[in-house]
């Protein structure tokens, strides 16, 4: 783990966590999409997938494209098309473990030609890992191993 990145603020507390994932029809899967961190100092952590199925992260928050189409308009697009939905992320959902938690560290992974493929965010709550998977960001979070921080293994 490092302990300064650029996109990831180290040191900072979580102070919400949110999800965009794609629903067509009522159909969800949660454990895919853009993931938006927002940070107790200001500003926001995005990380999202490229067409080349990479990650790419940014530093402002995710923007609904249709977030000025009337209600009426987006549930026939929803029904017709699909559309992508921003919903934060609350108990009992797994990804809510880090919010009020501070981010201790970062470790990025590439693959040989240098495309950023995963990300581990290691908060005092728990470890998220975030995975360019079938061209969408896979989530997952685990527990933190009760030594990893206290020996300062991070």
């Amino acid at each position: 783990m490092i302990d300064k990145d650029d996109l990831f603020p180290v040191g900072s507390v979580c102070v919400a966590v949110a999800r965009v994932f794609f629903s067509f029809r009522g159909e969800v899967d949660r454990s895919r999409g853009t993931v938006e961190f927002c940070w107790q100092r200001g500003g926001a952590t995005t990380v999202d997938t490229r067409s080349d199925w990479t990650l790419v992260g940014g530093s402002t928050r995710w923007e609904d494209p249709y977030r000025d189409v009337e209600e009426a308009e987006r549930a026939a697009i929803h029904q017709e098309y699909g559309i992508f939905v921003l919903e934060e992320a609350r108990p009992p959902d797994p990804l809510s473990s880090v919010v009020g938690g501070r981010l201790l560290g970062v470790r990025r992974e590439f693959d040989e030609y240098d495309y950023w493929m995963d990300v581990d965010l290691l908060f005092d709550r728990g470890l998220v890992r975030l995975e360019s998977w079938e061209g969408e960001v896979r989530i997952r979070v685990s527990d933190v191993a009760p030594g990893l921080v206290e020996d300062g293994a991070a």
